[in-house]
């Protein structure tokens, strides 16, 4: 076909401008999700899909301002603990003092039995021997202020054989509770320490006293440390009595349990790899997508599932095992409560988002903690799954803990067995007990799951 002259200017004016339509249809890209930490930001025109969380704000350091208050119990059952004046009891109080006078926020001393009463460093000095100890009462739950009479951080360290006259153990309990363990970022930590022992064991509730002796660390007699402050402080305080440990007083009769309702876990864990292979019928890819709308992980832990039309129409399930990330020393969970956010794509083109869900039961988590394995069984029904992308976040929560199961072998059952503690066992049931209560508030989250889903 032969053209005019005057046609080429205009094929070539069309062609230009369906090749600037046709990069400017090139350039144009469709919204879609990516995985975020939580509160973080993405491009405009894009959807977050928050998975990681991000930094704890609540997480100061509270050491360098605390001032250790170190209180001993002063009634006549420690007696037998200071006859030797070189018992591990003795030595530790040594240790104790040598630690808290090199504290930042300085040491106070102070002595408890019918009363607390400041005393100074040299009548602490005096409790090196078994004239230090003439109480004829010991009012344990006394020693522990009501913070709003406190000016600036404390971080109260008591050193008792946990026998109050009274028998009352949770009458301790319930002031740590009222007074500490409801404030954000406190702590109680018990530290039992076995010791020689020879004297006189008075029982709690005025029983009568008998004689014990114990030299060898089968049958020494535990003191106990009570440590009450921000937990963060309890936490470097006994890491740097640790360090500090030279004699190896902590090696062969110690434990330490912290009980904390909102500084249990040092990091949330993550989705890992599915143990199983996926059910019939379910892929895992590395991103889903949906009429032109896809959604990626971010490098999130952001587990990707694909249900199609030919999955087994009974519920699935998916398995992992996950490491549980605990702070040290801390009582651990044992209830676990998943919390979820179901939140769908509405497919809107003016204003794409994810929409929450009213109905909750899209999945179904059950979850077992042993050691330091968090085990974790996912299910779904899929015919309950209309078609459409989904975004789900279900968080673990701890719900309750409880004193570790070793702490049983220190409880005496009543059998006047000098080498254990009467009463020890109603003191950490009453801490565990005290802790969950206000764990119902803070409720800290132990594991999050997040996964994207498609249903085709």
């Amino acid at each position: 076909m032969n053209l005019l002259p005057h046609q080429y200017p205009s094929i070539a004016y069309y062609s230009v401008l369906m090749a600037i339509l046709i990069a400017l249809t090139g350039c144009q890209q469709s919204p879609k999700a990516i995985g975020t930490i939580e509160g973080g930001k993405v491009a405009d025109g894009n959807i977050a899909l928050p998975c990681k969380f991000g930094e704890d704000k609540t997480t100061t350091t509270a050491t360098d301002k605390s001032r250790i208050i170190l209180t001993l119990d002063g009634s006549a059952s420690m007696v037998g603990y200071a006859k030797d004046g070189n018992s591990h009891y003795v030595q530790t109080l040594k240790l104790l003092d040598r630690v808290s006078l090199a504290a930042p926020g300085g040491v106070e001393y102070a002595r408890i039995d019918t009363g607390r009463r400041s005393i100074d460093r040299t009548e602490f000095q005096k409790s090196f021997g078994a004239g230090f100890y003439t109480g004829q009462t010991s009012r344990l739950a006394d020693t522990f202020p009501d913070l709003k009479t406190v000016k600036g951080e404390q971080l109260i360290a008591v050193v008792t054989d946990l026998q109050p006259d009274d028998g009352d153990v949770n009458a301790v309990s319930k002031r740590i509770l009222e007074d500490y363990l409801k404030k954000d970022g406190y702590a109680v930590a018990i530290w039992g320490i076995g010791s020689e022992f020879e004297g006189k064991v008075y029982p709690p509730n005025n029983a009568p006293a008998y004689d014990y002796a114990g030299k060898s660390t089968a049958t020494s007699r535990p003191f106990y440390i009570l440590l009450v402050g921000k937990y963060e402080a309890i936490s470097e305080f006994t890491k740097t009595i640790r360090s500090a440990d030279s004699s190896s007083l902590l090696k062969d009769r110690s434990q330490l349990t912290i009980f904390t309702a909102d500084r249990t876990i040092a990091n949330p864990s993550y989705l890992a790899a599915s143990e199983d292979n996926l059910p019939k019928g379910i892929t895992s890819p590395d991103s889903l997508s949906q009429d032109r709308f896809s959604m990626e992980n971010g490098e999130q832990p952001i587990q990707f599932l694909e249900v199609n039309e030919n999955s087994n129409s009974d519920k699935q399930a998916l398995k992992y095992t996950l490491k549980y990330q605990a702070n040290p020393d801390t009582a651990a969970p044992n209830q676990l409560e998943p919390r979820y956010q179901v939140r769908k794509y509405n497919e809107e083109k003016e204003k794409p988002a994810f929409v929450d869900r009213s109905d909750k039961s899209l999945l179904d988590i059950n979850s077992s903690l042993v050691d330091d394995k968090l085990g974790v069984e996912m299910k779904f029904d899929p015919e309950k799954i209309d078609r459409g992308l989904y975004y789900v976040t279900a968080d673990l929560t701890a719900r309750s803990i409880q004193a570790p199961a070793v702490w049983k072998e220190w409880d005496d059952g009543g059998k006047k067995d000098g080498s254990k503690t009467q009463g020890l066992n109603d003191f950490l049931n009453s801490l565990s007990i005290n802790t969950t209560s206000v764990m119902k508030e803070k409720s800290p989250v132990v594991a999050r799951l997040c996964y994207g889903i498609q249903r085709n």
